[in-house]
């Protein structure tokens, strides 16, 4: 699938799971929907449905937490997300778990970085950053100054 041009500048955020939703919610169309999505729109400044529309679109590795204990499904996951990328300008990869599945967990958080080689050489044109996972389990969210470090690299990011 090649996509357009509006669609390719939109950030890609690959996120790490849909919790313990319904079936019916596993699909991009719903991933980020609750309060970690509606975290990601507030620090960037935008309304939760104009994130996802305007800004934004969205995947997960895998589609339940218990599929991290399965390597076939997460090499399927990436394999998957990978091809994504591939077609896409900005990726930011929301947590430890997609950081450590698609090997660039030694990135420093907040920061754009050129997508790097592969594992099977695989380039992009992609530029790549991690992101804290948004949810109000991780405690990175509990320091004040990593809430200002996040909103300001938010904003930045929809301004570009």
């Amino acid at each position: 699938m090649t996509l357009g041009e509006s669609e390719r500048r939109k950030i890609l955020l690959v996120g790490e799971d849909f919790g313990n939703s319904l079936a019916q919610y596993h699909s991009n169309k719903y991933a980020l929907t609750g309060q970690s999505g509606q975290r990601i729109a507030t620090l960037a400044g935008l309304s939760f449905p104009e994130a996802y529309v305007r800004v934004f679109d969205r995947t997960n590795v895998v589609t339940r937490p218990v599929d991290w204990d399965d390597r076939d499904a997460v090499a399927h996951g990436v394999e998957r997300v990978m091809s994504m990328i591939a077609e896409r300008d900005r990726v930011m990869l929301l947590g430890r778990r997609v950081a450590a599945a698609l090997e660039v967990l030694d990135m420093c958080l907040l920061e754009w970085k050129s997508w790097p080689s592969w594992r099977d050489g695989t380039t992009v044109s992609a530029t790549v950053a991690r992101f804290p996972h948004p949810s109000g389990r991780n405690r990175w969210w509990n320091e004040l100054g990593n809430i200002e470090l996040a909103r300001a690299f938010l904003k930045n990011a929809v301004k570009s």
